[in-house]
């Protein structure tokens, strides 16, 4: 992927973007947009993009975290290890896909976070908590793993 390339949320969530980063509930764009991939991923679903904002350069997330957690939403979308394979697919496809759950994230916090009463960033921890308690099936292949090795896996609830 060059270096070039933004990451750009939908230009309705910029001003949300920059309302969460200026009040202190985010450091960093990125990391709102991180939130919001995660948030859209869990709730959302990916919303198309109809009009991209300005967004974040790459770079800012090609790091090891960021880029590693990138590339798993598209596993988790593609559901097969093919969607990384560059001779079959577009890097840029990944990116896609994480701007789109961004998309969906933002909706998400829009709904649940901002137009709920209420100091914002306690509907934000209400949110988290809610995430933290919601029932999550195993993904298919894995139904007959007891609760404490789907939790050393990672993000599966018993």
């Amino acid at each position: 992927m060059t270096d070039d390339r933004r990451i750009r949320p939908p230009a309705t969530h910029e001003k949300l973007i920059d309302e969460l980063t200026n009040e202190g509930i985010f450091q960093t764009k990125a990391a709102a947009m991180m939130f919001a991939a995660a948030l859209g991923h869990r709730f959302a679903g990916r919303k198309p993009l109809d009009k991209p904002g300005n967004g974040v350069r790459w770079h800012i997330f090609d790091n090891n975290q960021d880029a590693a957690f990138v590339y798993a939403l598209t596993l988790a979308d593609a559901e097969s290890v093919s969607a990384l394979d560059p001779a079959q697919t577009d890097s840029d496809d990944a990116v896609t896909i994480f701007e789109e759950y961004i998309a969906g994230g933002f909706d998400y916090l829009e709904n649940n976070v901002l137009k709920r009463p209420g100091d914002r960033l306690e509907n934000l921890l209400a949110v988290i908590q809610d995430a933290r308690l919601s029932q999550q099936e195993p993904p298919a292949g894995l139904e007959g793993l007891d609760s404490s090795t789907l939790k050393l896996l990672g993000d599966f609830d018993d």
